[in-house]
């Protein structure tokens, strides 16, 4: 098509354009990351492409797979010998998962292994506002998500691919002060991760935000948040996912925090979470004899805690506030899994990609180094390591 041509091609359609174009990259990202794991896959284990995606299933995805396949357990009798069973594990991402299965014919793995690659080339395309006019961030974002140190989640067949994707959209709501949308997607996010409640301090930050810029003073700020209706309606949305869950837990199983109480055999109950990082670092800190999984661990909810003190100096008060408060609950119940709880927090790789594009050799950087840490962690994940579980 000429120069001319162009000029003269009404703008929807140029949009049109530019949008299938992004559309096919991102498609051409996520298969990159498929096939950079598979490789992965190749060398630790080898086998045909089934063969990698069981290999994917690991530690609570066969929680997951029983879930979406024969419901939750009505009993403690129907646990495993540990006492352990599946009220700890939110609805929507299974239910989403087996919804396909039996629709498609699928096996379990291929079919949620579609659900967390779909969600997550939806969660980078739809992120594009949130950039602005950054493109260079916004496909800095795309790869880390789907190529890169967090791309194993779209194989994975955990419910952080489905968080990640109601994350964007939710903070999308709030971009353009659509408060009661985002207390919808609130409410599903709710309903995939128990952190999915904690969407209504971003909504109530943003809320708070949106009023000052408009000119409100500090005096008048909570008077005017508690007369914001709106605003009264989108919190109320959110904790509804995790309150149907809980009325579902009290009729089927006699409990409503059944979710909570059955993590203990999984070792965890909710502490205070300065006190569990301090009692970590304070043994065998820095790189001394004593260093272990534990200590990893810490350092990266120390780099995380950074990112999020540094979005929140970039102005993204209410995705700060949104991740620190997701940050201290998680490290409250443990430390295990802190790695996989971060990468679950889109606002986190948001800002890490829009670091990394401030300089153009920090992006290039980025590139090869995403692609290794995308292998190995699949390999690690493969192998049945603890970093990523």
């Amino acid at each position: 098509m000429s120069n001319a041509t162009l000029a003269a091609a009404p703008p929807h359609r140029l949009d049109l354009q530019g949008t299938a174009r992004t559309l096919l990259l991102l498609i051409l990202l996520a298969l990159l990351g498929t096939a950079l794991r598979y490789g992965a896959f190749l060398l630790v284990r080898g086998g045909d492409f089934n063969s990698f995606l069981d290999a994917m299933c690991q530690f609570d995805c066969g929680w997951y797979r029983g879930l979406a396949l024969n419901g939750y357990a009505t009993g403690i009798a129907t646990s495993n010998w540990a006492g352990q069973t599946n009220w700890a594990f939110f609805p929507a991402y299974p239910l989403l998962a087996g919804t396909l299965t039996r629709l498609t014919g699928f096996s379990w793995t291929l079919a949620a292994g579609l659900v967390s690659t779909v969600a997550l080339l939806a969660a980078a395309a739809l992120s594009a506002p949130v950039f602005g006019a950054n493109r260079r961030a916004f496909w800095l974002f795309a790869f880390l998500l789907l190529v890169g140190p967090f791309g194993w989640f779209a194989t994975a067949t955990y419910s952080e691919s489905l968080f990640i994707l109601l994350t964007v959209l939710g903070f999308l709501a709030l971009h353009r002060s659509g408060y009661v949308t985002a207390g919808l997607w609130g409410a599903l996010l709710s309903a995939t991760r128990v952190t999915g409640v904690l969407f209504a301090v971003a909504i109530a930050v943003q809320a708070a935000v949106d009023y000052r810029r408009s000119g409100t003073s500090w005096q008048e700020l909570p008077r005017r948040l508690l007369a914001d209706r709106r605003l009264w309606l989108s919190l109320l949305l959110v904790p509804l996912g995790l309150l149907a869950y809980m009325v579902y837990l009290r009729f089927t199983v006699g409990d409503g925090l059944a979710f909570a109480r059955i993590q203990q055999t999984w070792f965890r109950s909710l502490q205070n979470p300065f006190a569990v990082w301090w009692g970590v670092v304070s043994n065998g800190w820095p790189l001394k004899p004593g260093w272990g999984l534990l200590n990893t661990l810490a350092l990266l909810v120390a780099l995380a805690t950074w990112l999020i003190i540094g979005m929140a100096r970039a102005g993204r008060v209410a995705m700060a506030a949104f991740c620190l408060a997701a940050l201290l609950l998680s490290v409250g119940s443990g430390l295990g899994s802190s790695l996989r709880f971060i990468g679950g927090l889109a606002p986190v790789t948001i800002f890490l990609a829009e670091a990394l594009a401030s300089r153009r050799w920090l992006t290039w950087a980025t590139i090869p180094v995403g692609l290794v840490l995308g292998a190995a962690f699949a390999a690690d994940w493969m192998l049945g390591d603890t970093l990523l579980a």
